[in-house]
């Protein structure tokens, strides 16, 4: 018999219990919060929100490949024929990644790049 498992997820700020307690959803404050505490510079906030806008911009160029076979807009004569897996509305996990990394750093990539 096949097990039903809930996959809703859950949202509410509480801890992961094990050796060590783990907050999940703990994080409350907003960019206005962060921006009064001085964590962030305007610039900054702007800087991430370009970058989301960036990435979102992309995804949706790759949805449109792949909703009319490999073409895009006025390059019609391409046609893309890779992989098309998109991450619409997880922009800020990227972003955040992103900030948080120097052009120095040493990174690797997971299955979906």
């Amino acid at each position: 018999m096949v097990k039903q498992i809930d996959v809703k997820a859950d949202f509410n700020p509480g801890f992961i219990e094990r050796e060590v307690k783990i907050p999940v959803f703990q994080y409350t404050k907003t960019a206005k919060d962060e921006l009064e505490a001085g964590n962030i510079t305007p610039q900054e906030c702007i800087d991430l929100l370009e970058c989301m806008l960036l990435i979102r911009n992309l995804e949706e160029m790759i949805v449109e490949l792949k909703d009319n076979k490999g073409r895009y807009g006025q390059l019609r004569q391409f046609i893309y024929v890779g992989a098309s897996h998109v991450s619409i509305g997880q922009e800020a996990i990227s972003t955040g990644a992103i900030a948080g990394i120097n052009p120095t750093d040493y990174i690797t990539s997971t299955h979906r790049g």
